[in-house]
């Protein structure tokens, strides 16, 4: 795991594992996309990653964690299945951000932004679309803090980390792949 840290914006990066947050549901949404491959752009492996992020915003702070499963041992075209549960929260317990109540599981208004960011993301021309799996059961969020678009862009940030070729191994690198305002 890698951290960041300061005053302002934080983030905690997982790769090739995903922190005691992941959740048990039989709701989800799934879409099929086409595989294309350009050879250009790095081979795909299985793999786990998870980004936490924490961002001070005046007089409230956007919270939210996210992370997802790649098995590129499924034949076929990429399915993307994203998990919900709108009950049975648990308590997440983290040190990262203190005095708020922080839940396991996903809202289906969260899911939906999910899906939609990931298909957003490999619509982008050129962009390599691998086969195998990808499966989103790894969440927490806060009542208070986490939104839509905070879970939009948890997702395209864990689709840069496993999709991207590049390795994620110091705080720039995680502040790099978290695109939200400072």
């Amino acid at each position: 795991m890698i951290e960041t840290g300061g005053t302002l914006k934080r983030a905690r990066l997982w790769t090739q594992a995903l922190p005691d947050a992941c959740f048990s549901s039989d709701q989800s949404f799934t879409m099929a996309l086409n595989s294309r491959t350009n050879t250009a752009q790095p081979n795909i492996e299985s793999q786990q990653a998870a980004v936490e992020v924490v961002i001070p915003l005046g007089g409230r702070t956007a919270y939210g964690l996210l992370g997802a499963t790649f098995n590129k041992e499924i034949p076929g075209p990429f399915i993307v299945e994203v998990f919900y549960s709108d009950s049975n929260w648990r308590r997440y317990d983290t040190d990262f951000i203190p005095y708020y109540e922080i839940f396991t599981g996903l809202p289906k208004v969260y899911a939906k932004s999910v899906k939609d960011a990931v298909s957003k993301y490999f619509e982008t021309d050129g962009r390599n679309v691998p086969s195998g799996e990808l499966l989103f059961n790894c969440a927490a969020f806060c009542e208070v803090g986490s939104s839509q678009y905070v879970f939009e862009q948890l997702s395209l940030a864990i689709c840069k980390v496993m999709f991207s070729g590049r390795k994620y191994e110091t705080r720039n690198d995680v502040l790099d792949v978290v695109s939200f305002p400072p």
